[in-house]
């Protein structure tokens, strides 16, 4: 009888391997405040602790006394200006500086041959006065993004400028803001302890340890001191909303732009809170009068109390003839530790008599009017 030869199965396709899934929360979070742990020397005859003990002591010494130079310099500069400029009317051949002398030697103050644009009027105000306008115009560049336009009405708001050029753009359809300036950077100073005296009248403030932020007050948009926008934004809708409803002018105009302390992730006081620091007005008002009109408009945060989250705060200034800043400075650092976190880094002194300094060259860019004291840890 003859056999049934049976046909051979194809052999089966091997399935792949389920997809494994692992669970990561045996792994504890990283904390706010955790810092990397590196291998440590070893030392035995303790040779190695007096040397860094002396390396920490000496970078603290030359902190303060770059910060010392740089506000030496910048006296002296503002202080040269005017002969500068009056000694060089008129001229066609103009030196490049002038001279200080003293018994100690000479120090030239070296001027730029040409200013090409400045950021703001306020450095020639106090020189020329009523003048300005007379030698100097606004230059300002209008950019649209046209990534940012509704794509079903870029064409429509596009042709309404053509006919009416000059006109103002409806901010009801869209609204592009760039940042005004980068926010001021202060120069270190060292630890207060050893600051030298620093020539002007100076107030201080806590340094507070939140990131920092300029923000757009009439759309909420907020800029980190990059000037790009700040990842965290969103958690402090509560604040910005009151932010928007602030009545303050400059020039008659409403001011829009406050350079803020963003309180987040690293601490947990005052959690989505915005520390006012100060405002960029119109017309180059120093800071004592800025600061008058902040304590006005907001409640001013009082130092000794924690921040209660999502509000919104002035940042007082402290007069040293009121308030000794080495008083201030050992009490911040006790409500630290009274506290458990690092919510204090110091304080920041600031100069009375100066304008905001306004400017787009660099984010790095640091002012010789505001000098930050942080402790050495």
């Amino acid at each position: 009888m003859p056999s049934i030869k049976e046909k051979a199965s194809r052999p089966s396709k091997p399935q792949p391997d389920p997809l494994r899934k692992l669970s990561f929360g045996a792994i504890a979070r990283k904390q706010d405040n955790a810092k990397t742990a590196y291998p440590v020397l070893p030392d035995p005859n303790g040779q190695l602790a007096i040397i860094t003990a002396r390396i920490i002591e000496r970078t603290a010494q030359i902190e303060a006394l770059d910060g010392a130079l740089a506000i030496d310099k910048s006296e002296l500069k503002t202080l040269a200006t005017p002969f500068y400029f009056t000694q060089a009317s008129g001229k066609v051949d103009v030196a490049s500086s002038v001279s200080a002398v003293s018994p100690a030697g000479e120090v030239l103050i070296t001027f730029p041959n040409r200013y090409s644009r400045l950021e703001s009027e306020a450095a020639l105000l106090p020189i020329l006065g009523e003048q300005t306008a007379t030698f100097f115009r606004q230059a300002f560049a209008l950019e649209i993004d046209g990534d940012k336009l509704p794509a079903e009405n870029s064409q429509q708001l596009l042709d309404e400028q053509g006919p009416h050029k000059g006109e103002r753009m409806s901010s009801q359809r869209f609204t592009v803001v760039r940042p005004s300036t980068y926010p001021a950077r202060p120069i270190n100073g060292g630890p207060l302890e050893l600051a030298l005296p620093k020539p002007g009248h100076w107030c201080y403030e806590p340094k507070y340890n939140g990131w920092r932020a300029l923000v757009h007050a009439p759309t909420g948009t907020m800029f980190n001191r990059r000037g790009q926008p700040l990842s965290i934004a969103g958690l402090f809708g509560g604040a910005l909303e009151h932010l928007r409803s602030v009545q303050l002018l400059s020039e008659g105009m409403p001011v829009e732009w406050f350079d803020c302390g963003a309180l987040c992730r690293r601490h947990h006081l005052g959690r989505a809170a915005l520390l006012v620091f100060d405002y960029i007005g119109l017309s180059g008002e120093p800071l004592r009068q800025r600061k008058e009109l902040l304590s006005q408009a907001l409640p001013p945060h009082d130092y000794a109390q924690p921040p209660s989250p999502e509000q919104l705060y002035s940042v007082r200034s402290l007069d040293p003839d009121q308030t000794y800043p080495h008083a201030l400075y050992g009490e911040l650092r006790q409500l630290n530790a009274h506290w458990r976190c690092l919510f204090y880094e110091g304080l920041v002194a600031k100069r009375t008599t100066d304008a905001y300094p306004v400017q787009l060259r660099s984010p790095e860019e640091e002012f010789v009017g505001w000098v930050k004291h942080r402790w050495a840890y």
